[in-house]
């Protein structure tokens, strides 16, 4: 991108003298903008406490509840309602319980086995699933949590589109065949010998549509050529009469508190949904074949990367997750901000540099929000009007990733902030 050498200093001075006005709320005219739910402060704490216990390892990740709605640390819906906690492989998930068995810093969990927990309750697993519960206390609070890994979470993501009657009543017929079907594929997969053919539903006199592959619907929009031009010439950003045809900037202090203070609550889905994620799963996994990487930035773990560039995801809880650009050829080598979040909505995403300072201390040097799956609607029948409408977004976007950064502890001082 093409920055004077000496704007972003006097924009930074320039737009940290006059805060900007706040824009229109996105869920009033975006199709696939969610309302935001951060969940209850139960489970702001339960997420952070395990993020805690969780920081050193390559690959573990802390979900929030299928269920967005959930704010109890259990209900009888236990599977669309509990913390998720995805191991990289099935060795880390089986030690996980004696990680977390010690009642210190707040967690104290046991295994348990599923009839365990859901008979007194009255209801059963949906047929299929392969992950399991631990049960406990989370800072204070009686509570289950799910294990999974990846390709059992795989599972689950695929049970929800699918429709399964869940935990209130066995599934029974086809579907429920085809389900198990696709638990033994996929468990397959993590022992490392994955049949060369998925199951396919109309084996089980099934519509395709129920496939863990099936083709993903058209997209509404069309021609990339001529997206990406568009989305060029809506590259600059623009803040009311302060500032106007900027690429990049270094926000300074007033503009960033500002940012954190007045940006917007709403969740953005993967636009391509779970179908699609399926498919960059199984691309990702063949191209690399197994999953690296830091789930939750911090001043501590940043220290363990290396300089470069980084995809990175805020989930709604405020936590940073990334996972470094290979610079491949092939675009399925590196995780996109779908797959760094298992699926599961996000704040915000996009693109991240890390450099060292003159100290040694690596730091966030560059920051965007270049992520097409959350930024730009593929729902919106008017390509022009969702571009333009979510570039005036884009200020407001950016604040959930400087919060992130301040929650980790991160210095974002001199961060200079690029559009697109």
């Amino acid at each position: 991108m093409r920055i004077p050498p000496a704007l972003p200093g006097f924009i930074a001075l320039l737009i940290a003298s006059s805060p900007p006005q706040l824009a229109t709320a996105q869920t009033s005219w975006d199709p696939n903008a969610i309302p935001f739910v951060a969940g209850s402060v139960w489970q702001h704490a339960a997420v952070a406490t395990l993020n805690r216990h969780l920081p050193t390892d390559s690959g573990f990740f802390v979900l929030g509840p299928l269920d967005l709605s959930s704010d109890l640390p259990d209900t009888l819906r236990l599977v669309e309602t509990t913390l998720r906690i995805i191991a990289p492989n099935p060795r880390a998930a089986r030690r996980i319980v004696s990680r977390l068995r010690l009642p210190t810093g707040g967690v104290a969990l046991e295994d348990i086995q599923p009839s365990d927990t859901l008979s007194h309750l009255s209801h059963e697993v949906p047929p299929g699933y392969l992950g399991r519960f631990i049960r406990g206390t989370l800072v204070g609070e009686p509570a289950y949590v799910q294990v999974f890994t990846i390709q059992e979470h795989r599972w689950l993501l695929w049970a929800k589109r699918a429709q399964l009657t869940g935990v209130t009543e066995r599934a029974s017929g086809p579907l429920a065949s085809y389900s198990k079907a696709v638990a033994r594929y996929l468990a397959a997969v993590d022992s490392g010998r994955p049949d060369p053919r998925a199951p396919q539903a109309s084996d089980y006199e099934l519509d395709p549509a129920f496939d863990i592959y099936a083709l993903p619907p058209a997209d509404v929009i069309r021609g990339r050529e001529g997206y990406l031009r568009l989305l060029d010439r809506n590259s600059e950003i623009g803040i009311d009469s302060v500032a106007d045809g900027v690429l990049g900037f270094v926000p300074g202090p007033s503009l960033v508190e500002w940012l954190q203070r007045e940006n917007e609550g709403v969740l953005f889905p993967n636009k391509e949904g779970e179908i699609a994620l399926q498919h960059r799963y199984r691309d990702f996994q063949q191209l690399v074949g197994r999953w690296i990487g830091n789930p939750v930035l911090s001043a501590e773990t940043v220290q363990r990367l290396r300089p470069g560039r980084y995809v990175y995801a805020v989930d709604r809880y405020g936590f940073m997750r990334v996972g470094r650009v290979t610079g491949g050829d092939s675009a399925g080598d590196s995780p996109s901000a779908a797959l760094l979040m298992h699926g599961d909505p996000v704040l915000v995403a996009g693109e991240l540099v890390l450099a060292r300072a003159l100290s040694g201390v690596l730091k966030v040097r560059e920051l965007d929000i270049n992520s097409e799956e959350y930024l730009f609607s593929n729902l919106s029948l008017s390509l022009y009007t969702d571009v333009e409408q979510r570039s005036d977004r884009y200020m407001l976007a950016v604040g959930h990733a400087l919060g992130a950064l301040d929650s980790a502890r991160m210095s974002r001082d001199g961060i200079l902030l690029r559009k697109f």
